[in-house]
């Protein structure tokens, strides 16, 4: 019986992603995101951020916030308005919030890592200084706390 309701739970959550199914199956997007406006963003390798066409309403958002949080065993609500989660099939992790702290449901899906990039990577796109990777390195053998913003 568990397995069963397991399953339903599965089948609706892939019902209500449907919309997004193609973004989530795209290797180069790494992050989907929903602004309270409707609109979904994707954050794109090579590409950066940008806006697409898909527009959720705030009922279909909180129906898929409600069943990835079922399917993780966790409730959102009024008293318990933010959710850490994983999507179950597709391993992307959910941050998401819903009123009272938000106007109307949001969220972002972040991907797991498909390619890892390396410092030198980083160096060679011009996206940090050698000097810069040579700190975050010396850091990171001390062991030090390092925050990127």
């Amino acid at each position: 019986m568990a397995n069963l309701t397991h399953q339903r739970r599965i089948a609706s959550l892939q019902s209500a992603l449907a919309p997004l199914r193609g973004l989530l199956e795209r290797e180069s997007i790494v992050e989907i995101m929903l602004n309270a406006d409707g609109r979904v963003w994707i954050d794109e390798l090579g590409c950066g951020m940008s806006c697409t066409e898909i527009v959720m309403s705030a009922e279909d958002a909180d129906r898929m916030i409600r069943l990835v949080a079922a399917s993780s065993n966790t409730e959102i609500n009024e008293r318990n308005p933010s959710l850490a989660a994983k999507l179950p099939e597709w391993g992307a992790r959910l941050q998401a919030s819903v009123p009272p702290i938000v106007s109307r449901p949001v969220f972002a899906l972040r991907k797991p890592a498909r390619i890892v990039f390396t410092l030198d990577d980083y160096v060679q796109r011009t996206i940090i200084s050698p000097e810069i990777a040579f700190l975050l390195e010396v850091a990171i053998k001390a062991r030090k706390n390092i925050l990127i913003g």
